[in-house]
Parts: C-alpha cells; sequence; structure tokens
C-alpha cells in the first residue's frame, strides 16, 4: 500500500518496484477521490484541496517516481486513468472536473517530454463505469443505473470495467507503440 500524496511513499514504492522486477515497464494512475456533488459555491477548499492533492498531485508524484526507471530502461508506459468528465461540463462536478482536466493537460505535456526516451503516455477517458459505488447509489439496480446514464452515452449504458481494461491492456502493449 502506497499513499501516493506522500513523495516519499511514492519513490520508496518505485524503487522497490525497480530493485524487485529489474526495471520498471508500467504505470496505471488509477487513484482517485469524488467529492460530493456540490455547486462550486458549496464545495469548501478542504474539498478542493483533497481533490486535487489525490486527483492530480498524487498521480504526478507516482508518474515522477517511475520515470527515472523507465529513462533508465529505455521504454516505459504510462496511462492515467481520467473521465469524460475533463472535457464534459455538468452542474456539481466542478471539483471533479477541474482535477481531471487538469490531469489531462499534465498527461498531454508528459507525452511531450518523456516521448523521446521511448516512453508512452495515454490518458483513457472513459464515461460512466460501473462501479461498486454505483452499485450502492443504484440499490443493486443496473437497469436503473443504464436508464439515467443513457442521455450521457451513446452507447444508452453505463460501461463495464472489463472495457476500460481493454482499452488500457492496447495501450500497455507492443501493439501500441506508435
Amino acid at each position: 500500500p502506497t499513499d501516493i500524496t506522500d513523495e516519499d511513499q511514492c519513490k520508496a514504492l518505485a524503487d522497490a518496484a525497480n530493485g524487485r522486477f529489474g526495471r520498471v515497464d508500467i504505470l496505471v494512475n488509477n487513484a482517485f477521490v469524488q467529492p460530493p456533488f456540490e455547486t462550486i459555491e458549496d464545495n469548501d477548499m478542504k474539498t478542493w484541496r483533497t481533490g486535487f492533492e489525490v486527483n492530480v498531485f498524487g498521480s504526478i508524484q507516482m508518474t515522477k517516481a517511475v520515470i527515472p526507471h523507465m529513462k533508465e530502461g529505455g521504454a516505459g508506459s504510462v496511462i492515467f486513468i481520467n473521465s469524460m468528465s475533463a472535457r464534459r461540463i455538468e452542474a456539481e462536478f466542478g471539483v471533479y472536473s477541474a482535477t481531471k482536466a487538469a490531469l489531462l493537460t499534465a498527461a498531454q505535456t508528459l507525452a511531450r517530454e518523456v516521448g523521446r526516451y521511448g516512453i508512452r503516455v495515454n490518458s483513457v477517458s472513459p464515461g460512466w463505469t460501473w462501479s461498486k459505488i454505483m452499485d450502492t447509489l443504484s440499490g443493486h439496480d443496473r437497469a436503473r443505473t443504464d436508464a439515467v446514464a443513457a442521455p450521457f452515452h451513446f452507447t444508452g449504458r453505463v460501461g463495464d470495467p472489463v472495457e476500460v481494461g481493454r482499452v488500457v491492456a492496447f495501450l500497455l502493449s507492443d501493439a501500441a507503440s506508435v
């Protein structure tokens, strides 16, 4: 377990992985917090700070910890699990959307910076994806969740985690080398 908001823990994890396996090939940044669904006016600054500390700074710290190992190995792949909320603005999603937009920009910048070292950087921005929180919020009613999601998704439903996983697996593979 690693607290990605702690720079020393991120570095220790990256160093431990490199030491155990002899290299670091991949990093999938998927840690995030979903702040309360409130208006920007109603969100307190602690909520904003926590959102940025985990969703943006934590992912960046973990990435900064593995990049030297990837450079040393001459290759690597970093993936940021983002959200459609990085581009699609909805009321009461201000903190979440702002952090995901920042993360999208950071991923694009990082891709430009480390590509010359053989390190690929991608950001995957799925729509709503079926998860424990959705299961709980919907009272374990997937059909209800799909109905609520329909206007926001071309598929007319929430995604399945395996669908996101397939995209990530492709981007981590040699088939996505360019």
